[in-house]
């Protein structure tokens, strides 16, 4: 197994007060998410789910502010804003403030869905 090259900045605080920029890819870079016809990102179910979820990250912690989300074909892109004024009051460890858990929870909640289900339901 190739060995992962660690991208963040070590001893950086990842629950300050910043806007973060990420970048989540599919494995093996299929086109899970759609496709592009004419110019224009034509989404799949998993499309729709990734959606779902962007959506779910304001709900689920209302200390990010969602700023902007991108679909391709086979990753998302995504800029959030932590208010760590708001989770210093409100919010239990620092662990649960970080960028990592925010994306590590994302990513799992998606491979979690039940696609077929989702399906069914858009349509």
């Amino acid at each position: 197994m190739k060995e992962r090259k660690l991208i963040r900045l070590a001893g950086f605080d990842y629950t300050s007060s910043r806007y973060y920029f990420f970048t989540i890819c599919v494995k093996d870079h299929t086109n899970t998410f759609g496709k592009i016809e004419n110019r224009s990102m034509q989404l799949s179910c998993n499309g729709y789910i990734a959606i779902e979820q962007w959506y779910w990250l304001g709900r689920q912690y209302p200390y990010i502010d969602l700023i902007a989300f991108v679909i391709m074909p086979d990753h998302i892109h995504g800029i959030i804003h932590i208010n760590a004024d708001y989770y210093n009051n409100c919010v239990g460890n620092g662990r649960d403030r970080s960028l990592h858990h925010i994306i590590i929870y994302v990513k799992y909640s998606y491979s979690q869905k039940n696609n077929k289900d989702y399906c069914i339901y858009k349509k």
